[in-house]
């Protein structure tokens, strides 16, 4: 199972690192005897460390109240003993812990999509931002080309522009940043993780069940993602997209 877990880590690493927000992850497996004694632990600071959120004191507190506390069988989730804040969910004997977000249903939507790649493949395809004011699209995209080009392919209201990367840390060796381009202002800025995995509609549902934030289907398009969980954190709006197909942007059409 800890081959399992760094593979989730993995994940993690890579687009919390990206999208620079300081998340702290905890995964730990229960021996499956007693439920309560760590067979297997895996803890750390993904994307930037941020003392100041004390997402390394909360996370494991929501993982080991969840070994102490949680359901043997089946799922379970924060708060639950001694912790009050959402971000943590236990499914039989593995356990994951997301903290760091202000918005704890954040932390929770991301527990639960690592819950799921324990089980289940999940690819990044790419992290992608969108900008309030058109103008800090264009710096921050400017910042991003000084060594690379962008690939345009226009959605039906905005354009997009994305940017390939080579990773170690995912299966396909390759991730893209996106840059939207909206006509007109928009409320906020946002990001969103992009994540492929076969059976997108089954992981949206189960995100918004154990996060408490609204799901989004769109159905299914090629070279789209199906629909979207997300929440607000600090005003800007943080969200998990999900598709059925890894594909590379440069082939679509």
């Amino acid at each position: 199972m800890l081959s399992t877990f760094k593979r989730s880590k993995n994940l993690a690493d890579l687009f919390f690192g990206v999208a620079s927000l300081p998340a702290h992850v905890t995964f730990i497996e229960a021996d499956k005897a007693t439920g309560r004694k760590k067979v297997n632990f895996l803890s750390d600071w993904s994307g930037p460390e941020d003392l100041e959120t004390e997402g390394h004191i909360y996370g494991p507190q929501k993982a080991e109240a969840l070994l102490k506390f949680g359901a043997l069988t089946g799922i379970s989730t924060t708060p639950i003993g001694d912790s009050k804040y959402h971000g943590g969910i236990r499914n039989n004997n593995h356990i994951t812990a997301v903290s760091g977000f202000e918005n704890d249903e954040i932390d929770a939507m991301f527990s639960a999509l690592f819950d799921f790649s324990f089980n289940e493949e999940v690819r990044l395809h790419h992290v992608g931002f969108k900008f309030a004011k058109d103008e800090n699209r264009a710096i921050a995209m400017e910042i991003a080309l000084r060594d690379t080009i962008a690939l345009n392919r226009p959605a039906s209201d905005h354009m997009r522009y994305y940017i390939g990367h080579n990773t170690g840390l995912s299966p396909n060796g390759r991730f893209w940043t996106e840059f939207q381009q909206w006509p007109e202002d928009l409320p906020r800025n946002g990001i969103h993780v992009d994540i492929a995995t076969t059976n997108p509609e089954f992981l949206l549902s189960y995100i918004s069940k154990y996060s408490g934030l609204e799901v989004e289907f769109w159905g299914r398009n090629k070279n789209a993602p199906a629909g979207l969980v997300s929440g607000i954190e600090k005003g800007v709006e943080i969200a998990v997209m999900v598709r059925p197909e890894w594909t590379d942007p440069i082939t679509w059409r």
